[in-house]
């Protein structure tokens, strides 16, 4: 698995943009390249005694949308990369596994061209 593409935010970050970036994921599907792609949430507001339950769902979300999810139980990109939790942001990685590219998500249309300048299909 050669992850290209990592999108990063909190539950509510994302939810915010769920209809943005389901076009995101429908772009990535369509062009068979979600093997690409890591969704990590940044969970470190959430107690510890929920942390079951929401692996378990984030393995069905998996599943059923057919990506890899992460959770970022400690909040360790938002801690090393200073981000903002109020918003999305996209890691692109070159063919070494390097961030080339790091950027707050703004909407659907910028982000893929984005994508389509910094990674090779």
């Amino acid at each position: 698995m050669d992850i290209e593409i990592i999108i990063y935010g909190t539950p509510e970050a994302l939810s915010n943009n769920r209809k943005q970036l389901d076009s995101v994921l429908e772009f990535l599907k369509s062009a068979e390249k979600t093997n690409m792609l890591l969704y990590t949430i940044n969970f470190s507001s959430y107690p510890r005694l929920i942390r079951g339950i929401i692996k378990n769902q984030m393995q069905n979300n998996s599943q059923e949308l057919g990506i890899n999810i992460y959770a970022d139980w400690d909040g360790v990109y938002k801690k090393h990369f200073e981000l903002d939790p109020k918003k999305v942001t996209f890691f692109l990685l070159d063919n070494d596994g390097l961030i080339c590219k790091k950027f707050y998500f703004q909407d659907s249309t910028d982000t893929l061209s984005k994508i389509n300048e910094n990674i090779s299909w």
